[in-house]
């Protein structure tokens, strides 16, 4: 009983690890016209964030910014071309943060059941911290085809980082092979968790949804084939 909760400590202390180790990265600029533009698009995003895309007006992510509504024009045509704009910064970033989170030695220690959860878990917690920002991508995407082409994107990218974390261990997957594999389940993870973030219900599929992100992982390791206690 006692080796057991020694195990026990030691799982959640590695656990908080992980937790302090996956955050949204948001890489340093340096060139002053860019500084210039960044806090343009944070302060769009903000507002995004806050009111939606309709509701934020120009003069307000002007204000936020410390600029003016003649340095927007400067740099954007229109809303349309900030939100695209927003969009490759997303991407950008969120690749970096991929990178970031999906680091070799970070899971060394991680078993599949973990891995899952902490990364299902940082998923959604990112698109709910940017919900209002998600939804005017989803809807953006809908109206013009070349807005959608970001999940593809994001999905090879994670796809990439999760074949380089099982291909890392000595891990064989009894489902199809290791690059169709992880291409549909982070198709899958992002698509499910994205759908969730626009609905903004307190429920997913009649379950909470810390109970649903148990259960994709579920669903994740079996489709794969593999142990859920099996170090990945």
């Amino acid at each position: 009983m006692l080796l057991d909760s020694q195990k026990q400590n030691q799982y959640s202390d590695f656990s908080m690890a992980l937790d302090e180790q996956l955050r949204w990265v948001r890489p340093p600029l340096q060139d002053r016209s860019q500084k210039t533009m960044e806090r343009l698009l944070v302060a769009a995003e903000t507002c995004i964030i806050e009111v939606g895309i309709e509701r934020a007006t120009i003069a307000e992510i002007a204000k936020r910014a410390d600029s003016s509504v003649g340095a927007f024009y400067a740099r954007f045509s229109d809303k349309d071309a900030l939100l695209r704009c927003l969009l490759d910064r997303f991407v950008y970033e969120a690749k970096a943060t991929m990178d970031a989170a999906m680091r070799t030695e970070l899971w060394e220690e991680a078993s599949v059941e973990l891995l899952c959860t902490k990364l299902l878990g940082f998923l959604s917690k990112v698109l709910q911290e940017r919900r209002l920002f998600v939804i005017a991508l989803s809807k953006a995407s809908m109206d013009d085809a070349s807005f959608a082409d970001f999940r593809g994107a994001l999905s090879m990218h994670a796809a990439a980082g999760l074949g380089r974390l099982v291909e890392a261990r000595d891990v064989t997957i009894r489902g199809p092979e290791l690059e169709k594999a992880m291409r549909v389940v982070s198709w899958v993870c992002l698509a499910v968790l994205e759908t969730g973030c626009v609905q903004s219900t307190p429920t997913l599929g009649g379950l909470t949804h810390e109970e649903f992100l148990v259960e994709l992982g579920t669903m994740i390791v079996a489709y794969l084939g593999l142990d859920i206690d099996q170090p990945l």
